[in-house]
């Protein structure tokens, strides 16, 4: 026979079954209560502030708090809690956005815009020594441009029109020349630009006898390679340093140039160079014009 002391409620008169199931409903409650009670706990308000504000307490304490509440939550909505939490608390972004974060590749050339990085020398003045960086594989391109024709800009790969781009691959100097066209239009200039560098790049020199704001030798008082007082002159943005004819530059990589004309025109002609061949026009003995002034190097 069975004998039942746990309860009262359960008489020697009811079936078996019924029994069973008292049993398993009181088990059922408890159990309900037992739960609620460490969900209360882990979740109050006290809990919950102090998750969320920067803890000023010694990191081994810090992480005996964490073994504990690694019994009652999930270790990945933990762990992540827990290091956005300290990185508030050290001040440096969340560990996700670090990780998502696209890499900025530091240049060691400015690049934008095209143009003199120190003071024009005195015209009379020879340029310092040219740094001799290594030659290799020759300059290539592809993109969008134009190949020469009588009478057009010098340059190997013209670019003509707001637009046109061209790759550069390689390792070595290149040249590239301006034309300001202000005889078409004048305004503000909106500058070329460079993206998608893989390597290094250096701006290593401007020449080309004269920069172009220099005065030239015309019967119109005034004029330069950047307009006349008659028709206006063209004009670079603010804090932008003054465009020489040949801008010259090195390069280890790949690298992509934008024609960007806008209100005003311009054309640009590239060339693959030498050294000897930077050297040679930055050297050439002002003579008058178009070579009014010696270069300048800016990598020596």
């Amino acid at each position: 026979m069975y004998n039942n002391h746990l309860s009262p409620l359960l008489s020697s008169g009811q079936p078996r079954r019924g029994r069973l199931l008292i049993v398993l409903s009181t088990l059922t409650i408890i159990t309900s209560l037992s739960m609620t009670l460490l969900w209360v706990f882990f979740t109050s308000p006290s809990s919950i502030a102090e998750a969320s504000t920067p803890s000023t307490k010694k990191l081994p304490m810090t992480l005996q708090q964490s073994s504990e509440r690694l019994t009652c939550r999930s270790s990945r909505e933990f762990l992540r809690s827990e290091v956005s939490r300290l990185c508030r608390t050290a001040g440096t972004p969340d560990a996700l956005a670090i990780s998502t974060a696209t890499p900025t590749v530091k240049l060691n050339a400015v690049l934008t815009p095209i143009g003199t990085l120190t003071p024009t020398p005195v015209e009379s003045v020879p340029p310092l020594s040219l740094k001799h960086r290594p030659e290799g594989t020759s300059i290539t391109a592809t993109g969008k441009y134009e190949n020469p024709f009588p009478g057009s800009l010098g340059g190997k790969w013209l670019m003509f029109y707001r637009g046109d781009s061209l790759t550069l691959t390689g390792q070595g100097y290149f040249l590239v020349r301006w034309e300001v066209a202000w005889f078409n239009r004048v305004g503000p200039i909106i500058m070329p630009t460079w993206t998608d560098l893989t390597g290094t790049m250096q701006h290593v020199a401007s020449g080309g006898g004269h920069r172009m704001d220099d005065k030239q030798s015309s019967s119109v008082p005034g004029q330069t390679w950047m307009g006349n007082p008659k028709v206006g002159y063209d004009t670079l943005p603010a804090g932008t340093p003054m465009i020489w004819q040949n801008e010259f530059y090195y390069l280890d990589g790949t690298v992509t140039l934008h024609q960007n004309e806008g209100s005003a025109d311009y054309n640009l002609g590239i060339t693959p160079k030498t050294r000897d061949d930077v050297n040679a026009d930055i050297n050439h003995q002002p003579t008058g014009n178009p070579w009014i002034r010696y270069g300048v190097v800016y990598d020596h």
